[in-house]
C-alpha cells in the first residue's frame, strides 16, 4: 500500500511539473486561498510521503556500512589465528537482533557476531577478550558482540573429538559392509559367468555331434547347470538316440569316437552316454 502511493504521489508530482514547464493555461480558476490551501495539502503529503523512504534508505546504508566493518574486522584481526579461513566462512552475523532502542537509523545497532570452531581446537580466552575489545573500535560496530561455539573446558573438547572419532569408526563399518556385499556380488557374479560359459560349449557340443553324425536322432544333456547348484563335480549324463537300421557294432564305435571327441572338448569333467 505504501508503495503505491509513492507512485501515485510521484505521478501527482510529474504531471503538475510537466503542466507548469509547458505553460498550460487554466481553464476553471479557483480563489486564491483554496489554491493555497490545495498547495500546502501538496506539499505536506508529499512530505510525509518522503520521510518513510528517506528513513529506509537511511537504514538500508548505515546497515551496508555495518556489513562493510565486519567485513574489515574479519579481514584484518583475524590475521595469526589458527583456521582463519574456516573462521571466517563458518561465522553468522545478526544484524539489529534487539529493536528495543531503535529510534534513529543511523545510531549503532545491537548486534552479534558468532564463530563457529567445532571441530578445531579451541580459541584461548585471551584471544577472545582480546577480539571482544577490538570489535568496539570499528565504526558501527559499537553495539556488535562476539560468541565462539566451542568447548570451553579441555575435557569436553577431548569429548566432542572421542565423538566425532566415534563417527568416523561407524562410518568405517558402514564402509566395511558394503565393501563386503560388494565382494559377495562380484564373486556371485563371477560364477554365474563361469556357469554360463559352460553351458554355452554344452549347447556347442550337443549341436557340433547332431551335425557330425547323420545316424543319430536325438543326443541331449540331462540338465544343464543352474547358478544354485550346489554339486559343481556332478557326472553329466548325456542321452543319445540312435537310428535303427545300423548296427550294434557301428553304433558303438561311433560312439567311442564321440566319447573320445567329448573327453578332449571336457577335459576334467566326468560325463557318462546313455541310449535311449
Amino acid at each position: 500500500m505504501y508503495l503505491f502511493m509513492i507512485n501515485t504521489l510521484y505521478i501527482v508530482l510529474a504531471t503538475y511539473l510537466i503542466i507548469k514547464l509547458l505553460r498550460f493555461p487554466l481553464i476553471d480558476y479557483v480563489n486564491s486561498k483554496r489554491r493555497r490551501l490545495v498547495s500546502r495539502l501538496v506539499t505536506l503529503s508529499s512530505i510525509l510521503m518522503l520521510i518513510p523512504a528517506f528513513y529506509t534508505f537511511v537504514g538500508i546504508l548505515y546497515e551496508n556500512k555495518f556489513n562493510n566493518s565486519i567485513t574489515q574486522f574479519l579481514d584484518f584481526e583475524l590475521d595469526g589465528i589458527a583456521n582463519k579461513d574456516y573462521l571466517i566462512v563458518n561465522s553468522k552475523t545478526e544484524y539489529y537482533i534487539d529493536d528495543s532502542d531503535y529510534i534513529f537509523p543511523w545510531k549503532d545497532k545491537i548486534s552479534k557476531l558468532t564463530f563457529n570452531s567445532f571441530g578445531l581446537d579451541p580459541i584461548s580466552e585471551d584471544i577472545i577478550v582480546l577480539l571482544k575489545a577490538k570489535i568496539k573500535k570499528y565504526p558501527h560496530l559499537s553495539q556488535t558482540s562476539i560468541s565462539f561455539n566451542q568447548q570451553k573446558v579441555e575435557n569436553d573438547f577431548k569429548e566432542q573429538k572421542r565423538f566425532l572419532g566415534e563417527l568416523r569408526r561407524r562410518d568405517s563399518l558402514e564402509l566395511s559392509n558394503k565393501t563386503k556385499e560388494i565382494e559377495l556380488l562380484t564373486e556371485r557374479l563371477n560364477s554365474l559367468e563361469k556357469i554360463e560359459s559352460k553351458n554355452i560349449l554344452y549347447k556347442t557340443l550337443i549341436e557340433d555331434v547332431k551335425l557330425n553324425y547323420d545316424q543319430i536322432i536325438d543326443f541331449n544333456l540331462q540338465n544343464l547347470l543352474d547358478i544354485n547348484q550346489k554339486d559343481k563335480n556332478s557326472t553329466l549324463i548325456f542321452y543319445i538316440k540312435w537310428n535303427e537300421k545300423i548296427s550294434d557294432e557301428e553304433i558303438n564305435n561311433q560312439e567311442q569316437k564321440i566319447k573320445n571327441w567329448l573327453k578332449f572338448k571336457l577335459k576334467d569333467e566326468t560325463f557318462e552316454i546313455i541310449r535311449f
